[in-house]
């Protein structure tokens, strides 16, 4: 079972790696070649997008749940069919709704069009995701990987493609990405037709099983919903403040620090079926020996804001002033991926989905407060970015505090490793700034590493000698 997990691991980790460079080359390209105000739009189609997830009712995030841990001989594929295809029903009417929702209360005609494809967008892509966890499920990790590849390697064709033909209008770039999606549902349904078209169970059996999905992954996509108002709360004021390109700008430093965290949760799809094969004793000691290891990669992690800065300055020299942001926004990673891979995943292995959600409901109330405060009584962009890392402390605060209560584990002093090192980044970065800021940083980080190299070493051994 440990080579099987660390195989995994290294699959995703390898897979996720190349899709993240992919990213960041997208994240390129765009600006770069569409132009600042076609970025602009990419990026509010990724914010309603985040919002837009709510209409799948967490239907999707019950398979993973219900079926978690579970081998391909337990689970039922009659049963998968039946509720992919209600499911597809379902998003058919929820998808309609999204579209008239727009018509009726949005007047900004190119805000409608951003807001029909995020719809769009969103029901092609929580199609997938019944697929996609199924094989999460049933630790089927090289596929699952093989399909997340193909689709970014589809997406960045395709706008190059656009970019070479001289199309700049952003409803073709986001069609590109509509489009890469689509085709990678089609591929799923051809190749795996076998589970897919089959036969289905009687309707009044599957819309029970239909009821406990729903009910099993409602929490974790109302917390995601939750989640995301955290930070879109101070993005759409912003956006309605200060305007689209402003919006744009403050995107940019914020989906490069977001790169980061997806590439470190990524070990999260190989870690939720482990945990539930493991005792409540061993997921305490894993616990607490991978919240050693993420902390010091993220804060090794944060040595990469520098070089990133400059070369982004060099690439994309009319996003310099907003690329200051990243000193601020690149702590988040650390705030979420801890979220993420550690905190969300063991409360979902536990089965506290409601803990999960009332983390996320406790720092979106902050969020509306600080929004409020930042851009409409102090008209401040940059307390509106700083609040931004309050919030995401807020949240991993809560969080933790449910889960220690659940491993009966002590986690303040993590905590407060976090929170120092956090502080010092950022004084660091934007007070100081340039080579002196790094250096300063730098001393700070092998303090922190010598004052834990015992730590570091048991982690050594424990990840050598582990059954995992």
């Amino acid at each position: 079972m440990k080579n099987r997990f660390l195989k995994n691991t290294s699959i995703v980790v390898v897979v996720n790696g190349i899709c993240t460079a992919i990213n960041v080359l997208i994240n390129f390209i765009i600006p770069i070649v569409f132009g600042e105000s076609q970025y602009a739009y990419y990026q509010l189609e990724n914010l309603y997008c985040g919002y837009l997830w709510i209409i799948s009712l967490g239907w999707h995030e019950g398979v993973y749940l219900y079926y978690g841990g579970q081998t391909q001989e337990e689970i039922n594929k009659d049963e998968i069919a039946t509720q992919f295809w209600l499911f597809t029903g379902y998003m058919i009417i929820a998808t309609a709704a999204a579209c008239a929702f727009s018509k009726i209360f949005m007047r900004d005609i190119d805000k409608q069009i951003v807001w029909a494809y995020s719809a769009a967008s969103i029901f092609i892509e929580a199609l997938r995701y019944v697929y996609l966890y199924y094989l999460i499920c049933i630790n089927s990790i090289k596929k699952y990987s093989a399909y997340l590849f193909l689709d970014r390697v589809l997406h960045i064709l395709l706008l190059t493609i656009l970019s070479v033909v001289g199309i700049k209008d952003y409803r073709f770039m986001l069609g590109a990405d509509i489009l890469s999606k689509l085709v990678i549902l089609a591929m799923i349904l051809k190749i795996n037709s076998a589970l897919f078209f089959r036969h289905l169970l009687p309707l009044k059996e599957s819309l029970i099983r239909t009821k406990e999905l729903i009910f099993s992954g409602i929490n974790i996509i109302f917390a995601a919903f939750v989640s995301r108002m955290i930070r879109g709360t101070v993005r759409f004021a912003i956006e309605m403040y200060w305007g689209i390109l402003v919006f744009g700008k403050v995107s940019l430093a914020l989906s490069i620090s977001n790169m980061f965290t997806q590439f470190i949760q990524s070990v999260s799809t190989v870690l939720f079926p482990a945990l539930r094969r493991f005792d409540y004793g061993k997921r305490e000691r894993v616990y607490a020996y991978l919240s050693d290891v993420l902390d010091i990669l993220m804060a090794m992690m944060f040595l990469l804001y520098l070089p990133a800065v400059r070369i982004l300055g060099r690439i994309l020299p009319q996003y310099t002033d907003s690329l200051k942001y990243m000193a601020v926004l690149m702590p988040l990673s650390l705030y979420d991926a801890r979220n993420v891979v550690l905190n969300s995943t063991y409360l979902k292995a536990l089965h506290k989905e409601r803990a999960i959600l009332a983390s996320s409901v406790v720092a979106t109330g902050f969020s509306f407060l600080f929004a409020f405060v930042s851009v409409y009584i102090c008209h401040n962009l940059d307390m509106a970015v700083f609040s931004m890392i309050a919030l995401a402390v807020i949240r991993n605060i809560v969080c933790e505090y449910r889960l220690s209560k659940c491993l009966k584990i002590q986690m303040i002093k993590n905590l407060m490793s976090e929170m120092v090192l956090t502080m010092i980044f950022i004084i660091a970065n934007w007070y100081i700034g340039g080579i002196y800021g790094t250096l300063m940083y730098l001393l700070i980080l092998i303090i922190y590493l010598w004052l834990k190299r015992e730590r570091v070493k048991k982690i050594f051994k424990y990840m050598k000698d582990s059954v995992l």
